[in-house]
């Protein structure tokens, strides 16, 4: 099944899913599945596409599992989020619009009023369904899923905030829109009263900063993006280190969160909890670099990047008295880095993935890929890199072990992938900011050293972050190099200054102590 672009640009949506074989039942339904698949890409009927969200949902936890199934559900749930995105605003559907499904007048109709639970509300993008509770006044046929839009829900006063959320009980009446499809209005209470106004939550209050510098390289390759509210995902930051070329960073800039928001928009049945934003992160990095690699203008410049995201997630901060429920992911695919200081001392949220890194060493050789050290540096290549000599021009030697692109170390054997490690962190009364770099800076500076010097200017980012870039630079370091700081701002500087003396008082006795062992 293929989907192809309605225009120039590059989309997110494009995918080409090519079933295994096999030779069992299981086959004949994966088969029928694709070709229902392949309808409702043509029908984009959005009642009929759910239905079949659902019995993929149903499929995946009575059987097990196959890769094509997961591959196929996860595609299917791209698509479908495509669809929601193009209902801007309800995509035609009226207020005053005045027939219901059974073609009675709504102002004749009060004894029609329904009611039923909202099974899917994407708070970010206003609408989402209602599902017709069991008895009521619909024919069998008309018993699926009906569309919800913000600005069908009454609320008092006129105005106000309603996030109308999963199992929510709602009454309503049915009303067709222009294109034909039944959507609510006058979206009350169950006794048909107007919602409560709510405030909007306030932002989590995040100072935040980046510089990034050319450096003494001919060509500045980094990228970056972010802060991007992707709604109960949280606030999201990135930092992308493209080699040979910026074709892969800058898609990724573009695209990355853009698709991490339509994975989590396609998902029927939500709960963001570690796992399910972990599940989610994983897929969404590795079917990315799947439909890069397929791109033109990637098959022309094999290229490659890598990719640190980080999300801040939560809405309460913690104070010394209570813990809130913030919490960092901190997903990598390559050499970027990111740190927290906490107390003044910095706590490390990702790993560097270098080829001489045991565990991965271990997995790039069980893969077919070979480990060298080229002028004191380890790189990934291929066996014919390995045998033939260092030859630049015809086999690739990377330096990581992990990225997007470099179809050269992924075909036909994944010598290099794409798959993040995913670090989380409660955040603690006691920390204060984060730094995200990529490996121009590292190469120059520790984690502490970097910590240190953004937390001498704690307050204001833009000074932090320029100053570990401009360290790093006068260090000697000839690559690229980008920062960021995430500052919390709901540490004060009174606040700080007392947690970074505590932790230099600290290792004073260490060395106290350790002193005194040694006489």
């Amino acid at each position: 099944v293929k989907m192809k672009r309605s225009s120039e640009d590059i989309s997110s949506n494009e995918i080409d899913f090519q079933p295994s074989k096999k030779s069992s039942m299981e086959n004949l339904s994966i088969t029928e599945l694709l070709e229902e698949f392949e309808n409702l890409q043509e029908s984009k009927n959005l009642e009929e596409f759910l239905e079949f969200l659902k019995k993929l949902n149903s499929l995946s936890k009575d059987m097990s599992t196959s890769k094509d199934l997961k591959e196929l559900k996860i595609q299917a749930e791209t698509f479908y989020a495509s669809m929601l995105q193009t209902l801007e605003d309800g995509q035609g559907m009226k207020e005053n619009s005045t027939r219901t499904a059974h073609g009675e007048n709504i102002s004749e109709a009060n004894e029609g009023r329904l009611k039923g639970k909202i099974v899917n509300f994407n708070v970010k993008k206003g609408f989402g369904f209602i599902s017709p509770e069991e008895g009521a006044s619909l024919e069998s046929s008309d018993k699926t899923d009906v569309f919800v839009h913000k600005n069908a829900v009454v609320v008092r006063g006129g105005s106000g905030l309603v996030a109308l959320t999963e199992g929510q009980q709602v009454s309503f009446t049915l009303s067709t829109s222009e294109d034909g499809r039944r959507c609510a209005l006058d979206v009350r209470t169950p006794d048909g009263l107007p919602f409560e106004p709510q405030e909007h939550h306030a932002q989590l209050n995040l100072r935040f900063h980046t510089e990034s510098w050319r450096g003494l390289k001919d060509h500045q390759e980094d990228r970056y993006s972010g802060p991007e509210d992707l709604g109960d995902l949280g606030y999201y930051y990135a930092i992308f280190d493209g080699h040979g070329g910026i074709f892969t960073p800058e898609y990724l800039a573009k695209h990355l969160h853009k698709n991490i928001q339509l994975r989590r928009n396609a998902l029927v049945s939500w709960t963001p909890n570690e796992s399910s934003i972990r599940r989610l992160l994983n897929d969404v990095f590795i079917n990315t670099d799947k439909e890069l690699i397929k791109l033109p203008g990637h098959m022309k410049a094999k290229d490659g990047s890598t990719a640190l995201v980080t999300l801040v997630t939560g809405s309460i901060t913690p104070t010394e008295q209570k813990s809130g429920d913030l919490k960092v992911y901190c997903a990598n695919t390559g050499d970027c880095r990111a740190v927290m200081c906490r107390g003044g001392r910095a706590i490390r949220l990702s790993e560097d993935h270098k080829p001489n890194r045991g565990d991965e060493e271990r997995r790039v050789r069980a893969a077919g890929g070979y480990v060298v050290n080229i002028g004191g540096v380890w790189r990934v290549t291929t066996a014919a890199g390995a045998g033939a000599g260092v030859n630049l021009k015809e086999h690739q030697y990377l330096a990581v072990s992990r990225t997007f692109g470099d179809t050269d170390l992924k075909q036909p054997n994944k010598i290099v992938v794409s798959e993040p490690e995913i670090k989380v962190l409660d955040i603690t009364s006691e920390d204060c900011f984060i730094v995200m770099a990529c490996d121009g800076i590292w190469d120059m500076l520790d984690d502490q050293e970097a910590v240190d010097i953004a937390g001498e200017h704690f307050g204001r980012p833009q000074d932090a972050a320029a100053s570990v870039v401009r360290t790093a630079y006068q260090k000697g370091s000839g690559d690229n190099l980008t920062c960021t700081v995430i500052e919390f701002g709901w540490v004060g500087a009174e606040r700080f200054q007392s947690l970074v003396e505590d932790y230099k008082k600290s290792l004073e006795q260490k060395e106290e102590d350790l002193d005194m062992f040694g006489d």
